[in-house]
C-alpha cells in the first residue's frame, strides 16, 4: 500500500514484509530489513521524462504520522492507495508499482506504437548487476540481493492473453533494459517484472 508523504510532494511510501519503498519524482529507494540490519538501494528510470505520479484505487485506510510533541508537525488522514502510477515516463509508456506480500511488482504499460527499448532501470553505485542463465536479474548490494525474475511480457488480444518472449539486457554496469521479440505494435504491451529479496 502506498501513501503520499505530504500533499505538496510527489512522494509515496510503500511497506511490505521485510521492505519499504520510497517512490519519488527523481529517484526511488528500496530499504530491505533483514536480521536487524537495513540495506538501502536506490534505483531510477534512466533518461525518463519524470512523468506525473499519482495514487490509484484509493483504499479505505488512512495513515497518521504523530511524531514529537509539537502537533503542528503532525500529519493525519493521509490516504492510501493500491497502486502508484507514473504517467508518460517515456513517450507512450507508463509504469505502475504495487505490492504483493513479500514481493514488489511493477508493470510497464507500453502504448501502441511506443518503443519498449527506451526503458532503462539504473541502480545506485554500490549495486552489482548480473543476468543468470534463466533470464533473472540479480542486483547485489552488500549482503542483500534483489532478484527480478525474468519478466512476464504479454498482450491482451481478442483471442485471449498472448505471451511475448523477452528478457533483461544489461545496458551498462548499472543499467538494465529489455530485449523483446516480435509482437503486435498496434496493441498495448505489458512488461511485468517481479522483485523478491534475500
Amino acid at each position: 500500500r502506498g501513501e503520499p508523504l505530504h500533499d505538496d510532494l510527489d512522494f509515496f511510501l510503500a511497506r511490505g514484509e521485510g521492505y519499504s519503498v520510497l517512490l519519488g519524482a527523481a529517484e526511488n529507494r528500496l530499504l530491505l530489513r533483514q536480521n536487524g540490519r537495513s540495506v538501502s538501494i536506490g534505483f531510477r528510470l534512466a533518461h525518463a521524462s519524470g512523468g506525473r505520479i499519482r495514487g490509484e484505487h484509493e483504499l479505505p485506510a488512512k495513515i497518521n504520522y504523530l511524531r514529537g510533541a509539537d502537533s503542528s508537525g503532525w500529519l493525519s488522514g493521509i490516504p492510501t492507495f493500491e497502486r502508484v502510477r507514473y504517467s508518460s515516463v517515456y513517450r507512450g509508456i507508463d509504469v505502475s508499482y504495487y505490492g504483493n506480500g513479500s514481493k514488489l511488482e511493477y508493470d510497464f504499460i507500453v502504448s501502441p506504437g511506443a518503443d519498449p527499448r527506451a526503458i532503462g532501470i539504473s541502480f545506485d553505485g554500490s549495486a552489482r548487476l548480473t543476468v543468470d542463465g534463466e533470464g533473472n536479474l540479480h542486483v547485489r548490494c552488500g549482503s542483500a540481493e534483489i532478484v527480478q525474475h525474468r519478466p512476464v511480457i504479454y498482450q491482451d488480444l481478442p483471442q485471449g492473453r498472448q505471451t511475448v518472449r523477452g528478457s533483461y539486457r544489461l545496458v551498462d554496469a548499472k543499467t538494465v533494459g529489455f530485449s523483446i521479440e516480435d509482437y503486435d505494435r498496434s496493441r498495448t504491451l505489458l512488461i511485468d517484472p517481479i522483485l523478491t529479496f534475500s
